[in-house]
């Protein structure tokens, strides 16, 4: 094992075993572990982790902790902070259906470039396939953000989702891309049209955060407007992007209008 699973296998031997209980989510939990701890092609493996159902955010969290643990390639225990991130997580994660957590572990893997090892000899199994910033925020595992376009439309979607249906990680989904948007926007290898897009988002997301809107209809309404078009500009070739978002700006610059 690198040293990175190490720490993972230590996470794992601390998590709660009261919290298992029997059946399918103790043989979850083992074939997770097994899974993480024994596998080679650590960036691969984590990919297909994140296209499970219910495992993106333990993805993220593993990715995070990859990056941290990348400048500390001596270190063999995890910290309160990594411990709090990946129960967590990993909590979320045991709740998927057992069908979805089969596939994770066999179906191939999506196409993209492996990474090369560094001038120091690390392969694949010691850093991430890029640059990972962590997907929690500003101050600790809550507040981080991503400009990452598809990390950030995969938690942009997950908002619209917990809006739709009133769950509880409404509030912390939110704030995860406030500082999205505040790290997409200093950002200088984003692109502007990506830039416009961000600070645009923040701005309607603090006021409907200061206003306490989470609850009203019409905030339902204008995120499914901003994440319909983001979700087509991530699927269209780079490009042809070209103006996608610009039917996301007039309606941005006047939402408030629509809560006075």
């Amino acid at each position: 094992m690198t040293h990175i699973q190490v720490v993972v296998d230590a996470l794992f031997e601390r998590f709660p075993p009261e919290e298992l209980g029997g059946g399918s989510e103790r043989g979850q939990f083992e074939r997770l572990r097994s899974t993480l701890t024994e596998t080679e092609e650590w960036p691969g493996t984590l990919r297909r982790l994140y296209q499970a159902e219910q495992c993106d955010e333990l993805a993220l969290g593993l990715m995070w902790l990859t990056e941290r643990l990348g400048a500390e390639p001596e270190r063999r225990e995890p910290g309160p902070e990594e411990e709090e991130v990946f129960f967590r997580a990993l909590r979320r994660g045991l709740g998927l259906q057992q069908a979805e957590f089969g596939r994770f572990a066999a179906e191939a893997m999506p196409t993209f470039s492996e990474p090369q090892p560094d001038q120091t000899g690390a392969g694949p199994g010691d850093v991430a396939s890029e640059p990972v910033v962590s997907p929690f925020t500003e101050g600790g595992p809550e507040t981080e953000g991503t400009s990452d376009p598809e990390i950030f439309g995969r938690i942009l979607e997950r908002f619209l989702e917990a809006v739709q249906s009133g769950s509880d990680d409404r509030a912390s989904l939110l704030e995860r891309l406030r500082a999205s948007c505040t790290m997409i926007g200093s950002d200088a290898s984003t692109g502007e049209e990506y830039q416009r897009y961000a600070v645009l988002i923040r701005d309607f997301l603090s006021y409907i955060s200061e206003h306490q809107l989470l609850d009203d209809v019409r905030v339902m309404n204008l995120v499914t407007n901003i994440q319909d078009p983001f979700g087509q500009w991530l699927s269209t070739p780079e490009g042809d992007r070209a103006g996608i978002l610009d039917q996301c700006h007039e309606m941005h610059k006047d939402f408030r209008t629509m809560f006075e």
